[in-house]
């Protein structure tokens, strides 16, 4: 469902960027666990998920691949609602994250001036989750699953 409505509105608005399609729970199912079970000392509850170039189709492994942005769809449990997403940082940066259009009961966001290449010497890239303590009955207990769409271009060399 939320691959064709992502391709059905890339088509309509002329997107030309390839994109690819993450779930955090399936793809990476360990570090998402310990996200939902784990807390620091602190009681938040915070998890890094790597992504490298072997996340995306093989015939790009050896092309630099620039993502221009990422989407994140939060995937509420069922007769729940989520009000928010945890907050993201990438390679130790936060990442701005802007509303954009729900698709169906799914939250919506979008990195605003955001972008990491991956080549041969930085083969891979970091987001890292975080929701603080006081936030994790409203963010985290609702949430089933967060897709990442990675927006991306490839380029030779």
């Amino acid at each position: 469902m939320l691959a064709e409505c992502l391709n059905k509105q890339r088509f309509e608005t002329g997107r030309k960027e390839l994109f690819h399609l993450f779930s955090l729970r399936h793809e990476f199912a360990s570090e998402w666990h310990r996200f939902l079970v784990s807390a620091n000392a602190n009681g938040d509850h915070v998890q890094t998920f790597t992504l490298t170039k072997n996340h995306f189709p093989i015939l790009f492994q050896e092309w630099g691949i620039t993502i221009e942005s990422i989407e994140l769809f939060g995937v509420p449990k069922a007769n729940q609602q989520i009000a928010s997403l945890p907050a993201v940082t990438s390679q130790q940066q936060p990442v701005k994250l802007k509303e954009a259009n729900p698709i169906g009961r799914l939250i919506h966001k979008v990195t605003d001036g955001w972008s990491s290449t991956l080549d041969k010497e930085a083969h891979k890239f970091d987001l890292t989750l975080t929701v603080v303590k006081t936030d994790v009955q409203e963010k985290l207990e609702p949430l089933e699953n967060i897709f990442v769409v990675c927006n991306y271009k490839c380029t030779s060399g």
